[in-house]
């Protein structure tokens, strides 16, 4: 079993962050809030996920922000899909 989360990052996101995924290591389940909220501590282009709109799915299933997620999931953040 995989000890990291591995966290990927999608489309404007990726583009923003210059960085399609990382790993990093739980010492507990958290809900994805708690991984953006991570995230946030980190300056500048991190403040992308102050946004309410960013969308989140775990081991390839939309998920929202209370869903946890654990060490050898995988979570991928993604701007909102616009139609027309």
């Amino acid at each position: 079993m995989n000890n990291k989360l591995n966290i990927l990052y999608f489309a404007s996101i990726r583009d923003t962050l210059g960085t399609s995924e990382e790993s990093i290591i739980l010492d507990e389940p958290m809900n994805v809030r708690q991984i953006k909220d991570i995230l946030l501590t980190r300056s500048g282009k991190w403040q992308i996920f102050a946004k309410d709109n960013i969308l989140a799915a775990i081991n390839h299933e939309m998920a929202k922000d209370e869903a946890k997620v654990k060490n050898g999931d995988e979570l991928g953040f993604f701007p909102p899909v616009t139609g027309g």
